[in-house]
């Protein structure tokens, strides 16, 4: 599979960048690209997961440039970094093996993150929603790596 680019010439350039983007939303097709790019064979389990947490970093940052939007000069900024610190992850993914991704990288203590984290929503008892907001909390990580639950 060639990647090549190409001069793109629209009226509304934002939404042709999204339509391009969303190719890498389907799972058979980044799996297929992935295993070129990192010529890896087999895996194909990891390469899945790989694909889709490119499909979810897409999807997340599109959303973070809509949502920049639609709020003033204090928060866009925010969003626009959020937007392009997650195209960039989706980027990575791509292009580099399974230990960039943030659930390796924590497995490993080499990203320490802020924000939600979760217990295993696969061993969950049932699947419902209360099950799956019960399994969600908070942590705060300070910089001295105490942390504050």
């Amino acid at each position: 599979m060639n990647v090549k680019s190409r001069l793109l010439t629209s009226g509304n350039p934002k939404a042709e960048i999204w339509r391009f983007l969303r190719y890498f939303l389907h799972g058979p097709t980044i799996e297929t690209l992935i295993q070129e790019i990192q010529s890896v064979k087999g895996y194909e389990a990891d390469v899945k997961k790989q694909a889709e947490q490119i499909a979810y970093s897409i999807r997340q940052a599109e959303e973070y440039f809509k949502a920049s939007d639609n709020v003033s000069l204090i928060t866009r900024p925010l969003l626009l970094y959020y937007g392009i610190a997650t195209l960039s992850r989706a980027l990575v993914l791509l292009k580099r093996n399974g230990e960039y991704s943030l659930d390796y990288l924590r497995k490993k203590r080499k990203h320490k993150h802020h924000g939600l984290s979760h217990d295993d929503f696969d061993n969950l008892p049932s699947k419902s929603v209360g099950d799956f907001f019960g399994k969600i909390y908070c942590k705060v990580n300070t910089k001295d790596n105490t942390r504050l639950a």
